[in-house]
């Protein structure tokens, strides 16, 4: 009996050693994708952050061209029909 007792101790404690080190292993990895997935959440907002600056670049430079070349239009539209400094002093 002391022979059979022995044998399931010696048989428990593998049983638990193997379990302790699938445990520990299970939960590196989901440690490890925990991480990867935080990283790639942060990365997203970033890129996301980016986009909404450049953008905004982008709409600005894009209403400066507009508002030069309308402006550079109206100068030279106004050009022949302008009146002379003279001219307007004499008014």
């Amino acid at each position: 009996m002391l022979g059979t007792a022995t044998t399931t101790l010696r048989a428990l404690i593998g049983e638990y050693l193997f379990v302790s080190l699938f445990r520990a292993c299970a939960e590196s990895l989901a440690s490890e994708n925990a991480s990867r997935l935080a990283a790639m959440q942060r990365a997203e907002k970033n890129i996301d952050e980016l986009l909404i600056d450049m953008n905004a670049s982008f709409h600005r430079l894009r209403q400066s061209s507009i508002d030069e070349e309308l402006f550079d239009r109206r100068i030279r539209l106004r050009g022949p029909f302008a009146m002379s400094p003279a001219a307007c002093r004499s008014l």
